[in-house]
């Protein structure tokens, strides 16, 4: 089943300025954001707005979607909106269900209390995490170990806009009107933001505001093909690394809480983010792009998603059992060796997942792609 037959055929002009396939500094931007969950979840120092990882994550995950499925459209006229499917099923799917049978497993043969928690069950909370919306499970009660868990709220917010979003291209068949239809997403969950009155919830349409940004950013540089300098992706990246302190140093010096940096700066944080992705994608000359590009913030950038799937087993796994034993040394001596113990074991992990359990998944997306899409993505 293919979507949109009535694309107007692109012209060769389109197929020369159709995006990229792969940009490295864009791989080097999720090593820093992988960096900044890591020691956020492990209690490093000054490192407590580390969870903007999370959104920077999201703002990639937006734009280089939307930008890989303008680019089938720009380069073959279409969108194969299955094949898209089928391509992130095979790059999200195997780590993440394995990971999710070893929970099941740890569940099932009895590790930890299961008790009902406002109305969820133990079943409906395995089906959250298989079905992907444990988003909407409340946090904390129904399981003690429930911290082997706790990340995933943020790939179940992923995988709902991949379920929607290439659905709006079959819907609105052309990149203009995706950039309208993108435009009107980022307003109405601005609005949704602003008239809640709890805390922002881990939900697509208050937490999804990062991935619209990234939308809009690809569909307007698609639709309008801008010309971007070096000197404007030098200043986007300042702009970048500047909203990131303006959270950074207040939360780490406890003088702002999480609540209030969610409602009043991270909107403009992760548009400064969209900004930069942007700039990075149209022009990869900028100085900073340059260290963005090196061999490991590239290479962990690779294989974030499984030391992000992973991490929060290895991490309880080194505080609480194979380093649970050092309690009575001093802070200074026990804390390092904890965290590299963790990083170092997720970091190991991840990498064994991606060349012996994932690569052959990757492999076969290039089945599912169009023959004009063929080389490799950078998602």
């Amino acid at each position: 089943m293919n979507a949109a037959p009535d694309y107007i055929a692109p012209t060769p002009a389109d197929r020369a300025e159709a995006a990229p396939a792969h940009v490295r500094s864009l791989d080097g931007l999720r090593g820093l954001a992988i960096c900044g969950v890591l020691a956020v979840h492990a209690g490093v120092p000054f490192f407590t707005a580390g969870w903007l990882g999370v959104d920077l994550f999201f703002v990639l995950s937006g734009f280089l979607l939307t930008s890989l499925i303008c680019r089938e459209i720009q380069t073959s006229g279409r969108f194969y909106f299955v094949g898209f499917w089928l391509r992130r099923a095979l790059r999200i799917f195997p780590p993440y269900y394995l990971y999710i049978s070893v929970i099941t497993l740890l569940i099932l043969f009895g590790f930890g209390n299961l008790s009902e928690h406002h109305g969820y069950t133990p079943g409906l909370y395995l089906a959250s995490l298989w079905l992907y919306f444990i988003n909407y499970i409340p946090q904390g009660g129904i399981w003690s170990h429930q911290m082997l868990t706790l990340h995933l709220w943020s790939l179940a917010v992923e995988e709902q806009f991949y379920l929607l979003w290439p659905l709006m291209f079959v819907l609105f068949r052309s990149i203009r009107q995706m950039l309208v239809v993108s435009v009107v997403l980022t307003i109405a969950v601005l609005i949704i933001r602003a008239i809640s009155t709890g805390p922002i919830q881990s939900h697509l349409y208050t937490r999804g505001l990062p991935i619209f940004l990234g939308c809009t950013a690809a569909l307007y540089l698609a639709q309008f093909k801008s010309r971007v300098s070096t000197r404007f992706t030098n200043v986007s990246l300042l702009l970048a690394l500047l909203a990131t302190l303006v959270i950074v140093v207040p939360m780490g010096l406890g003088k702002l809480s999480e609540d209030r940096a969610h409602r009043q700066i991270v909107p403009v944080v992760v548009a400064c983010y969209a900004l930069m992705i942007a700039a990075l994608w149209a022009c990869r000359s900028a100085h900073f792009a340059n260290f963005l590009g090196s061999r490991p913030l590239v290479y962990l950038g690779k294989i974030s998603y499984g030391v992000y799937l992973y991490h929060m087993l290895f991490h309880q796994l080194t505080w609480y059992v194979i380093l649970a034993d050092i309690d009575k040394l001093p802070s200074l001596i026990k804390f390092p060796i904890r965290v590299l113990t963790y990083v170092g074991l997720t970091v190991a992990a991840a990498a064994l997942s991606h060349r012996y359990f994932e690569r052959p998944f990757l492999r076969l997306k290039d089945r599912f792609r169009t023959p004009a899409g063929s080389s490799k993505s950078a998602v």
